[in-house]
């Protein structure tokens, strides 16, 4: 699902407060509604086990065995009923939507989630945070703040889009140093159901930011390496090197970097290709 919009007519959430404990109530809610809509599935998946084990020809695993069964007519005769009969009330209760209004009741709670603006005065706040009280991303990764440890550790998704944001404020020291704590973060419950929905949080520094190519061949004609969108050519030549980008600073990819290589007509072209990290990247910006 996209980011939501920012809209100036909503509440900010992150303003007060007041503000924080409303998008707390509404966080309860939606918890509440999910165990009711959990509860209904629940049930149901129960019903369905015990039409499973009620009929469940485990115990007829062989010809022999299921030829025996249907011999005897009182089998025959509950086999044909069953599957004439109640098959197809059994087909329309599996197809059948249960929790309607718990689901509705989450799509209007979500309608009231906090939109793009919030989500950046509040990466703004912690920034603030962090800068005033001269803190470190280790302590505040894990709940200690000023010698006071709190019950509380950030997630490998809230170290991330810590890190995410000092890199697009190009603070790229402190913007490594969440990276790092993101990747140093213990595998958290049930992370790979999780991660199927969410999407992977550490996939994104998996990325390459920029590519290398060198090249060793000798070549007489052709093998070209070309940037349609933005009109280059480049020529190979034994012992050159050509990098390029592929990341915006934001993250995103550079739809320029889109290239080619053209056939070799005469020569040979033995090439080698380094990738470099976005967190590669970000951990040298301090060195330049």
């Amino acid at each position: 699902m996209p980011d939501r919009p920012y809209d100036e007519h909503r509440e900010r959430y992150s303003s007060s407060t007041v503000g924080l404990l409303k998008l707390l109530e509404l966080e309860m809610q939606f918890i509440e509604n999910l165990k009711n809509y959990t509860d209904l599935l629940s049930a149901k998946a129960n019903t369905l086990q015990d039409l499973i084990d009620s009929v469940d020809r485990g115990t007829e695993k062989t010809l022999t065995e299921r030829e025996k069964y249907v011999y005897n007519p009182l089998n025959a005769f509950g086999l044909m009923r069953r599957t004439h009969q109640d098959w197809p009330k059994w087909h329309h209760y599996i197809n059948t939507t249960v929790g309607r209004v718990e689901l509705q009741a989450l799509d209007d709670i979500l309608g009231k989630a906090p939109d793009s603006q919030d989500m950046k005065e509040a990466l703004i706040g912690m920034n603030r945070i962090e800068r005033t009280y001269a803190l470190e991303a280790k302590d505040l990764a894990k709940g200690r703040l000023l010698d006071k440890q709190y019950d509380i550790q950030l997630s490998i998704r809230d170290c991330l889009s810590l890190g995410q944001h000092k890199f697009q404020e190009g603070d790229y020291f402190r913007a490594s140093m969440w990276y790092r704590m993101a990747i140093k973060h213990q595998p958290e419950p049930n992370a790979k159901e999780f991660n199927t929905i969410l999407g992977d949080p550490l996939k994104d520094l998996k990325q390459n930011y920029a590519k290398a190519t060198i090249i060793h061949g000798d070549l007489q004609q052709g093998g070209a390496t070309i940037f349609p969108l933005i009109n280059i050519t480049v020529s190979p030549r034994k012992g050159s090197a050509l990098l390029w980008f592929n990341l915006y600073d934001d993250g995103e990819p550079d739809p320029r970097t889109l290239h080619s290589s053209c056939p070799v007509i005469e020569g040979d072209r033995w090439m080698k290709q380094n990738g470099s990290g976005s967190l590669d990247f970000v951990w040298k910006q301090r060195l330049l």
